[in-house]
């Protein structure tokens, strides 16, 4: 039996940790420091935090994600100092880690620390060395700058990604990488640009016969082909998106699959069908405690109300994912930009500024559950 002199104790849905005192826990460090063990025992430690990895890295996209993010939740100690150890030892192995905590990183932690850790580890490790998982890494830290609105530097790295895949021949991770330089000209607001390339990657796709990737093209694309004002096929993108995305139980896609559809059902003035598209979405996203799906389908439920005339809900809602986004580090995109601006000026000259900022300060101080409780309240969906 540990002694709980020594020992915490914390139990989490039917699972018991034990940790050290942290007065204990530095006084055992340092002897092992003084000892000629440790590098072995760090670097158990870091197989052990890298099989984790792994293992997480499907089951994060597929029906069981909810689980596995709880799972690897209270293990984020244990990967900064996996990390920290592989970037002091330059571990090229640590760079399987990138594509797979990235995911998790997103959901549970904020993005600059994420991307700190993994921009260390490739500063850290010489180029040569490992270079199909380098180029994963590359495009997983791309996605962070992507999602922090740093798009030089994220276009940067999927370059040198893409450099890397076809070096090697590597058609799948090829057609990732292009992917994502696709959605950042889409993020960046370059509907022109962006449209024949997720045509393209969404080709691709198909001959791989890759579903997921399938779906994300897709689902992009329909954003795309509305914004230049062609609802029917955009719709049909969409709905072919969203059974891919259903198909391989990525709940997370589906939920970002909804709100796209709802926003643009709620554009097209079809407002009941919009309400169901975002409700199914937030539903979701709140379920899994995605703090990005949440944004997504709140920012969604905004602009519904101020379709129905319903400006302080809006602005209400809009300060609930300004908070969710500013903890998380969550840029908006320049297309993302546009409606918000569009939406919130909307709502600011119904209400007037006093009325506005107070709405707007009562969603900031909403935790994700409260927000997303709020936004699905039907009894609230009509009042001003």
């Amino acid at each position: 039996m540990a002694d709980k002199n020594l020992v915490s104790v914390e139990e989490h849905d039917g699972t018991t940790r034990y940790r050290l005192l942290e007065t204990i826990r530095q006084y055992a460090l340092d002897r092992l420091r003084e000892s000629d063990e440790e590098a072995r025992w760090r670097n158990r430690h870091f197989a052990w935090v890298l099989a984790l990895a792994d293992e997480s890295f499907e089951p994060l996209t597929g029906p069981d994600q909810g689980l596995w993010v709880d799972r690897i939740a209270p293990e984020l100690d244990n990967f900064r100092a996996a990390l920290r150890w592989a970037i002091e030892q330059k571990l090229p192995d640590a760079f399987r880690m990138a594509p797979n905590l990235s995911r998790w990183w997103v959901r549970r932690a904020h993005l600059t620390e994420a991307r700190e850790w993994f921009s260390r580890l490739l500063d850290a490790v010489p180029r040569d060395q490992a270079k199909g998982d380098r180029g994963r890494a590359l495009s997983a830290v791309g996605n962070l700058a992507m999602y922090q609105g740093d798009h030089d530097e994220a276009e940067r790295l999927f370059r040198e990604s893409l450099a890397l895949s076809r070096e090697l021949g590597d058609a799948r991770r090829s057609a990732y990488t292009q992917t994502n330089l696709a959605l950042l000209a889409l993020v960046r607001g370059q509907y022109a640009d962006a449209e024949p390339l997720l045509a393209e990657c969404a080709t691709l796709a198909r001959t791989l016969d890759d579903a997921s990737l399938l779906a994300v093209n897709l689902g992009n694309l329909a954003i795309v082909v509305h914004a230049r004002g062609d609802g029917d096929q955009a719709a049909r993108l969409s709905e072919e998106a969203l059974t891919l995305a259903r198909g391989v139980g990525d709940s997370v896609l589906t939920s970002q699959g909804l709100s796209s559809r709802g926003r643009a059902e709620c554009r097209d003035g079809n407002l009941e069908s919009a309400e169901a598209s975002l409700v199914e979405s937030l539903t979701i996203a709140g379920d899994l405690t995605h703090p990005d799906a949440a944004t997504q389908g709140l920012e969604g439920f905004a602009e519904l109300a101020v379709a129905r005339r319903a400006p302080k809900r809006a602005a209400t809602i809009l300060g609930a994912a300004a908070r969710l986004r500013e903890e998380i580090g969550l840029a908006l995109s320049v297309h993302e930009e546009r409606d918000h601006t569009r939406v919130a000026a909307a709502a600011r000259a119904a209400l007037g500024d006093a009325a506005f900022d107070q709405a707007w300060s009562k969603g900031s101080a909403m935790e994700l559950e409260d927000a997303v409780r709020y936004a699905l309240n039907d009894r609230e969906a009509g009042k001003p």
